[in-house]
């Protein structure tokens, strides 16, 4: 499996990895060979890299430090708590210690296995998935510099919501700005 700019995606590609949204639905899924409209519909959706896969590279595995669905879980709780403080300006922060708990058992489970800081995510989504990301760097930073668990549990929540006034600015204004 091997990432590439969506300007170079073809038709008969292999799909690497799924596509997901924020809501957690499946766009796209693993192993779904790419045609003319799904090239251009990933276009509209505003993705700009996505996963292929390549047959010189069939015996590389890529692990990621959380699972698929830490990730999707995460994602979707970002989004919910954006949504929340909008509405009644009220945070849940225990589900967010929840996931972060989750998140940091899983980073100290697979200590073993580099970051990939580059998820595909659509321009509806890309402020979730970034603070999943951020929050992930942050989590290993801080177990590096050997933070105890209050620290690191306060720096999970942190880095989360570290973008959560860009849920008060339209995303369309965003496209473009490094996120």
């Amino acid at each position: 499996m091997r990432k590439i700019s969506l300007n170079y995606a073809s038709v008969g590609m292999l799909l690497g990895r799924s596509i997901i949204d924020s809501d957690g639905n499946i766009l796209l899924r693993t192993g779904v060979e790419l045609d003319e409209y799904y090239i251009n519909r990933l276009f509209e959706l505003g993705i700009n890299y996505i996963y292929i896969r390549d047959p010189e590279l069939d015996d590389i595995e890529e692990e990621d430090v959380i699972s698929e669905e830490t990730r999707i879980n995460t994602v979707k709780l970002v989004k919910k708590t954006f949504s929340q403080l909008q509405q009644d300006r009220k945070i849940n922060t225990m589900a967010l210690r929840r996931i972060v708990n989750n998140m940091l058992d899983e980073i100290l489970d697979n200590s073993h296995v580099l970051l990939s800081i580059s998820d595909i995510s659509t321009l509806d989504n890309v402020i979730f998935y970034h603070s999943v990301s951020v929050c992930t760097l942050s989590l290993m930073t801080g177990i590096t510099m050997r933070y105890d668990e209050y620290k690191l549990k306060e720096l999970g929540i942190g880095a989360l919501l570290h973008d959560i006034g860009k849920s008060l600015i339209d995303l369309t204004s965003l496209n473009g700005w490094e996120i």
